[in-house]
Parts: structure tokens; sequence; C-alpha cells
């Protein structure tokens, strides 16, 4: 009847506002809880690199450290003694075998796991996550290799997800306001050497260079200090590997430690700054890449120990 298709239009109004409340209190928490990590914006301008096109570290002080990270599951140890630094600006991957414990540290750093024992520190502070929203809030964000985009939603709505703008109509009630979005999300793709012919395209349209772009791109803001990327060009062509290569140069030039999970060792000599290489939940190397021989890395990643010229065998830790 009449009456029953006014009251559940009015349930459902009711739901709106409700689930919109909502939204507005956990942003709230959120920005409590950035004042707990003491979030600083770091400087964006970007810095000359070096002559293989690198961008080269801003800044010596460690950005990020975590020390002696742990976490078992039953019997099983995934990650013994997870200990490195990333400086500001600096790009630093991490190496290892399948199950050598870099997803679980990665895990660690985002909040998305809790570790059984160690420490880390953001800035100089030592932070303790219990979520994700915890480190994302302190400034750490992660891209997970599924990238978590939203196929059927255009580039600008991929990039606002979970913090779109609205605007008040007749001066009361908040509506979306998409062409704020699309300014927004353009300016911080272009700040990245992004350009795309349009805004309003939707995501599985796109390219995995494209897709990966705006996934990274979207993770960005003034706030953030560390980003760690999983396998980001994980099944991408030549020209799109180099795409994604040139956008997380971008990132570390200004300013931004960099994280990067990946086995593709092309990739891992033209970005790297530095390297940690991990093998059965122990790091084992903790240095630059040009130190070592192809056949030394593969090797390290493969067993912890690597071969010297002489033919004997170097110690595991570094």
């Amino acid at each position: 009847s009449w009456w029953q298709q006014i009251s559940v239009g009015s349930m459902l109004l009711l739901a709106l506002v409700a689930d919109q409340a909502a939204v507005a209190f956990r942003r709230r928490r959120a920005q409590r809880n950035a004042s707990t990590f003491t979030s600083i914006a770091p400087a964006r301008a970007a810095e000359a690199g070096g002559a293989d096109g690198r961008a080269a570290p801003r800044d010596a002080t460690p950005a990020f450290s975590v020390t002696g990270a742990q976490k078992s599951y039953g019997a099983l140890t995934a990650l013994e003694n997870g200990t490195f630094k990333v400086a500001k600006g600096e790009i630093v991957c991490l190496l290892g075998d399948n199950g050598a414990g870099k997803s679980t540290l990665v895990k660690i750093i985002s909040g998305a796991i809790r570790p059984d024992g160690g420490a880390m520190e953001l800035d100089g502070r030592a932070v303790h996550f219990r979520s994700p929203q915890d480190a994302r809030a302190a400034g750490i964000e992660t891209v997970y290799q599924d990238l978590a985009l939203c196929p059927n939603l255009s580039v600008t709505h991929n990039m606002m997800l979970g913090r779109e703008k609205t605007r008040r109509w007749l001066g009361f009630l908040p509506v979306r306001d998409d062409a704020t979005a699309e300014r927004d999300a353009r300016s911080r793709l272009a700040s990245l050497g992004v350009a795309l012919s349009d805004y309003g395209l939707l995501v599985r349209g796109l390219s995995g260079g494209q897709r990966q772009s705006v996934a990274i791109a979207r993770s960005l803001g003034e706030h953030v200090r560390l980003i760690c990327l999983d396998e980001p060009t994980a099944a991408l062509g030549v020209k799109q590997t180099a795409q994604v290569a040139r956008l997380i140069r971008s990132i570390a030039a200004a300013g931004t430690g960099v994280i990067l999970i990946t086995h593709d060792l092309g990739t891992v000599r033209a970005l790297a700054d530095r390297i940690v290489v991990l093998s059965h939940g122990r790091v084992v190397y903790d240095g630059p890449v040009a130190h070592l021989a192809a056949d030394q890395l593969w090797e390290l990643m493969a067993s912890g120990t690597m071969t010297s010229p002489d033919g004997s065998e170097e110690p595991r830790e570094t």
C-alpha cells in the first residue's frame, strides 16, 4: 500500500543518515588516532636523482625502523628476526623465496597482524598498531598485489573511495560532489606524473600499469611517510613496468620511504637504493644490490647463504 511504501522509504532514508553518521564518526576517530602517532606531513618537493635516474635518498635519518619482529603460528615460525630501516626518500626492496617471511613482515608493518615480539619506530617514536587503520593514521600505507580496486567504478570514484567529496544540497543535505572529486583525483595523479584522457573511465578498461598507478596514487596523501608495495610490476609488460617504476621514483623523490616486495631482479637493480633479503624468517642480507652478483643474490634468496669468489660459504647474518 501507499503507507507501506512511505514507511519503507523512511526506513531507508534513516539507514542512509545513520550510515553517513557512522562514516563521520570513523573519520573523526581516525583523526584522533593520527594525533597519537604524531603524523607530520613530509616535504613534497622532488630532488634530483642519480646518474641512473633513481631518486637519491633525501635524508639518512630513518623514517621507519623495525627491530626483532617475530611471528609464529603454532609450531610454525613465520618470522624470527625482522630487522631493517627505511630512510626518508629511500627505496628498499624486500626479497626472499616464497615463505621467507616477506608478507608477514609487511603485514606487521601495515597493522594487518600483530607481532609476537619486536619493536617499530616511526620518525624516532615507538609505534604499536592494532589495525591497518592505526598504521594509516600514522602515515603508513600498503598497496597489495590485488590492488583492491572496484572495476565497475570510475577512476575518480576509485580514487575517492572511502573519502568521498560532498557538498550541501538545499543548504543541509550532503550529496556527492563529483566535480570536486575529479579535480582532486586529476591533481593527485598529475603530481605523480600520471595523466589519463578520461577520469570517468571504468577501472576495468584501464591497462595494468594504469590500474597500478591509480591504486598507488589513491594510497598517497600529504601525511604519508612510508608506502609498502607488494609486487607492483607482477604480470605487467615492459612499457607498463617502466611506467610504474617512474611512479615509484617520483614517490621517493618527494621524501616518502618505499618498501618494495618483488621477484623481478631487473626492477630491483633499476630502483633499489638498498635490498633486504629474508630466508626462513630471518634477515640474511641488508645492503646495496650492487655488492652482489646475480647468482649470489639468487643463492641468498634460495638458501640464506652465498658463496664467495674463493668458493667458501659466507655467513648468513650481515
